[in-house]
């Protein structure tokens, strides 16, 4: 019988590792793709592949690192002539579980795992407000004069409302950063203060495999810098302008 494991195909799987290694990612574009196999026995057909366990996909940079990572680890790369350009670095499949689990996922549920539980905060040490000579009254003014115009803006009466920001914040130079749920409730933020043309719309790639559009603009508001943005995975813009 030829499906009859060998002694040194038992051997071997005696000293394969189970799982995969931890391999290394980045944001940057892929540019190889490697396939991860067991190793087979020394006794088999060189055209004979090992089981497959996994696959990979890196840049220019990190290629070389996994691929004697992957070795090290008691596996072997094979390289594919694939173009995976529009693939993140570290992106990939682990087929060594019951069901197929992706690189990424794998990170985030490690990442988690790791997380260290948030500190409790006694009541009793959280002050109930701070002192109003903490700070400068004509800075308190005039934040509290722009909250009342974004406020304006979102609940006009006379002319359409603007979408209401999720996040006002304002930075040491006293510039204002308006944070927004989607990237056409920003457009329409640019369009009112007048600066649609310059907004600038792009797609990057976070540490952990995730596609993210973000969309910006800057402008003067009132004699203050504003800084109007919305970050957003691309398949939520979707579901929102189906919506």
């Amino acid at each position: 019988m030829t499906n009859v494991p060998t002694p040194a195909q038992d051997a071997l799987a005696a000293v394969t590792p189970v799982r995969l290694p931890e391999l290394p990612h980045c944001a940057n574009r892929s540019t190889t793709r490697y396939e991860i196999r067991r190793p087979v026995a020394p006794d088999l057909d060189a055209r004979v592949l090992g089981d497959l366990v996994g696959t990979v996909n890196l840049c220019a940079e990190h290629s070389g690192p996994a691929a004697s990572i992957i070795t090290a680890a008691g596996f072997t790369p094979f390289g594919l002539t694939q173009d995976v350009r529009n693939r993140p670095c570290g992106s990939g499949v682990d087929f060594t579980d019951a069901e197929p689990v992706s690189l990424a996922d794998r990170r985030r549920a490690q990442v988690r795992a790791e997380a260290k539980p948030v500190a409790q905060v006694s009541a009793a040490h959280v002050p109930v407000a701070a002192a109003p000579a903490n700070q400068p009254a004509r800075i308190r003014i005039a934040r509290a004069n722009m909250l009342r115009e974004i406020s304006r803006l979102c609940f006009a009466v006379d002319d359409p409302a603007l979408p209401a920001p999720r996040i006002v914040r304002f930075t040491a130079d006293e510039a204002i950063n308006v944070e927004l749920d989607t990237p056409t409730d920003a457009a329409e933020w640019a369009v009112v203060l007048g600066v649609a043309a310059d907004a600038k719309t792009e797609e990057t790639v976070d540490l952990a495999g995730d596609r993210w559009l973000i969309y910006t603009v800057h402008a003067t508001w009132r004699g203050f810098p504003i800084t109007v943005a919305a970050c957003i995975r691309p398949a939520q813009q979707r579901e929102a302008a189906s919506a």
